[in-house]
C-alpha cells in the first residue's frame, strides 16, 4: 500500500463539480467508501497523506506519508499525447536516474506513479525530498505535474474504480507493482537539498543593504506585473513562463 499505517484517512467523491470529503479511521474503510462512490457513479479519490484528525485535509493536519508520486498527464493539449509516450519517457527517467521500479496506475487519462516505502515519513521530513523528485524531474526533462508532486495533500483517483470524465467510463487500474523501498535508498538517487536560508530572513535587510536598495523597496501585487508582462510594458521572461507553463523546465 502507499498509504501510511497511522493517522485518519481521507476520501474525495467528485461528480459535476460538487465535491465531497470524508475521513476514516482504516484503510479498509478507504476501500469500502471508495466503492461505494463508484456504484453511485462518482469519481473516487484518496489523499496520500494521513491526518492528525478529521478537522480538515490542510497542509498543516497532514500527518505521514508512505509514498512519493507523479501524475503524467496525457491527450491532446498534455505534455504526453498518450498513455505509451508517458510510459516510453518514464522508461528512460527510471533508466537515467536509477530510482527503483514504481507502481504505475493508469488513471483512465494519463498515469500516476508511485514510489511506494517501507516506512511511515512524517510530512515536514516527507517534502524537502518530495521538492528534490520535482527537481530531478524537471533536470531529466520528464514533464510530470509540478503541481503534484510535493503536494503532501494530493488526493489522487482509487485504483479499481472508474474515471467518469470520459463517456464511457475508464477502469482506473494498476499496470506496474513496484515494490516498497526503504527511504534512504530512495533518496540516494535524488539531487541535494538548496540550502535553505530562511532562518537568515529573521535578521532583515542591514543599513549598507538598505542603502544600496535605495531603501525600502516598493510595495507591488504579482497580478499586476503579470498583467503588465502579457501586455507590452512588462518582462517578457515572466511573459514566456507564463505561455509555456506546462512545459518550462522547473528551475524557469
Amino acid at each position: 500500500s502507499v498509504l501510511p499505517t497511522q493517522g485518519t484517512y481521507c476520501t474525495v467523491g467528485i461528480r459535476s463539480g460538487v465535491v465531497k470529503q470524508s475521513f476514516h479511521p482504516t484503510i479498509d474503510d478507504v476501500d469500502a467508501v471508495s466503492t461505494a462512490l463508484v456504484g453511485k457513479g462518482v469519481d473516487a479519490y484518496f489523499a496520500l497523506a494521513t491526518f492528525n484528525d478529521d478537522s480538515s485535509r490542510k497542509v498543516e493536519n497532514a500527518a505521514f506519508l508512505r509514498a512519493f508520486f507523479l501524475d503524467l498527464d496525457c491527450g491532446t493539449g498534455k505534455p504526453y499525447a498518450d498513455q505509451p509516450a508517458a510510459a516510453q519517457a518514464l522508461s528512460v527517467f527510471i533508466s537515467s536516474t536509477g530510482l527503483p521500479s514504481p507502481t504505475v496506475v493508469n488513471s483512465g487519462g494519463g498515469l500516476h506513479v508511485y514510489w511506494p516505502l517501507t516506512q511511515d515519513i512524517p510530512a515536514a521530513e516527507w517534502l524537502p525530498h518530495a521538492k528534490s523528485l520535482k527537481r530531478l524531474c524537471a533536470q531529466h526533462n520528464l514533464h510530470a505535474d509540478p503541481a503534484v508532486t510535493a503536494d503532501c495533500v494530493r488526493i489522487l483517483r482509487v485504483p479499481g474504480t472508474q474515471n467518469y470524465k470520459t463517456a464511457p467510463a475508464r477502469p482506473v487500474q494498476i499496470v506496474a507493482q513496484g515494490q516498497p523501498t526503504d527511504l534512504n535508498v530512495f533518496i540516494q538517487c535524488l539531487p541535494p537539498a538548496p540550502v535553505d536560508l530562511s532562518a537568515a530572513k529573521q535578521f532583515g535587510m542591514d543599513a549598507s543593504t538598505r542603502d544600496i536598495a535605495g531603501g525600502e523597496f516598493p510595495k507591488c501585487m504579482f497580478s499586476r506585473i503579470v498583467t503588465r508582462s502579457m501586455g507590452t510594458t512588462g518582462c517578457a521572461q515572466i511573459k514566456h513562463a507564463l505561455e509555456n507553463a506546462a512545459t518550462l523546465e522547473e528551475p524557469l
